[in-house]
């Protein structure tokens, strides 16, 4: 009877045990100011950054690195491109027996304490699919967040969810990461969907109104699963905190001429910015951060009087690169990618390719980062 009985609760505790998902926190937001997949320095996605609070992680050919930013100390942490089971390198074999699967340069997201990044699956049949791929920290405990049927792009994870587009359909879905149940969202006629833009707490849908040559903002809510339109304006909405959006407020589109502004939640003015050759990049409850429109690279910081209070020139001896793209021409070093503690995250061109640097916003220090990460980008 005792045998019996062990061998039922072994079987309720296996079939518990597979019915156990992973959960993912519903009350973190994104962090704003480290979302490299938004600000591409190279064409066709070269390669893709995010960061945590202690340091930054770049995916490198799938491999996964990360560097500490008290230290300095790198490490790779973890492979994340198999081929039956195996560790491959960053192509598939062409005699795989049942399947490759590689991850895709363009997300990495470090969200809730874990690193996300999108898996490609591609099986000796011919079918591909994708993958939602949650890490530790510390690259460990590989776990399956959530499968996608379609190639998704422009994925952002915020509140629990994953917003994602569909490269074929061009369909804006939303899903929950913790039951998977996915919704398509859905605008009214002739509303393009033209990209995400979010803040700490909030996400916007932008779409363009084929009709009225306007563009529209919706706010997706929460509660009710559904976007709620906001405002129709033409402006470009860059980066955002609690409180504040940054903002081009656009006056013309051929030639394009825009104002550069700090507004609140109900886009009352805030402050306007009006240096030259100036790039907005990202803001947070202290500062403005904006980078070069052409150059020479200069890294200049505001206050929210509009006062300059860094100013930061680019590193002596970087080569203008034709894998960083400035605005209007290719540049020496990138615009800000992402902002982690007094340090800017930015790219730089060099003889072989390019170089990561840390940049210490209040001495004007450059750290050079990710020695071991390629140099020379295979953009094809």
């Amino acid at each position: 009877m005792k045998r019996r009985l062990s061998i039922c609760l072994f079987s309720i505790f296996l079939i518990s045990s597979c019915h156990t998902r992973p959960q993912v926190n519903v009350n973190v937001g994104i962090n704003s100011n480290f979302s490299t997949q938004f600000r591409g320095v190279f064409d066709d996605d070269g390669y893709i950054a995010t960061a945590s609070d202690e340091g930054v992680y770049v995916l490198d050919k799938g491999k996964l690195r990360y560097v500490d930013i008290k230290s300095f100390n790198e490490a790779t942490l973890a492979n994340l491109n198999f081929a039956d089971d195996n560790e491959i390198d960053a192509k598939c074999p062409e005699n795989f027996k049942r399947y490759c699967e590689i991850a895709d340069e363009s997300f990495l997201q470090f969200y809730d304490n874990h690193i996300f990044y999108l898996a490609r699956k591609m099986t000796v049949e011919g079918e591909t699919n994708y993958s939602l791929i949650r890490l530790n920290p510390d690259g460990t405990n590989r776990e399956l967040i959530l499968q996608i049927k379609s190639s998704p792009y422009l994925l952002t994870i915020t509140k629990g969810y994953v917003f994602y587009v569909d490269s074929f359909t061009e369909d804006v879905f939303v899903a929950n990461l913790n039951t998977s149940d996915t919704q398509k969202i859905t605008f009214p006629k002739n509303h393009k969907f033209i990209t995400f833009k979010f803040s700490e707490e909030y996400l916007y849908l932008q779409t363009y109104d084929e009709a009225n040559k306007t563009h529209h903002f919706y706010n997706y809510n929460f509660l009710t699963n559904e976007p709620t339109f906001i405002f129709s304006k033409d402006i470009q909405i860059i980066d955002g905190d609690r409180n504040n959006l940054l903002i081009y407020d656009i006056i013309s589109w051929d030639p394009l001429l825009a104002e550069m502004k700090v507004v609140n939640q109900n886009m009352e003015l805030v402050v306007e910015l009006v240096d030259e050759n100036r790039h907005l990049n990202y803001l947070d409850s202290d500062f403005i951060y904006t980078s070069s429109l052409q150059g020479p690279q200069r890294y200049v910081i505001y206050d929210y009087l509009g006062n300059i209070v860094y100013d930061i020139d680019a590193l002596e001896g970087l080569k203008v690169s034709d894998f960083i793209r400035g605005v209007y021409s290719s540049m020496e070093a990138s615009q800000i990618q992402g902002i982690i503690s007094n340090y800017l995250f930015v790219v730089g061109g060099a003889d072989d390719g390019i170089k990561y640097y840390l940049v210490d916003y209040k001495t004007g220090d450059w750290i050079e980062v990710f020695k071991s990460v390629s140099g020379i980008i295979d953009n094809g």
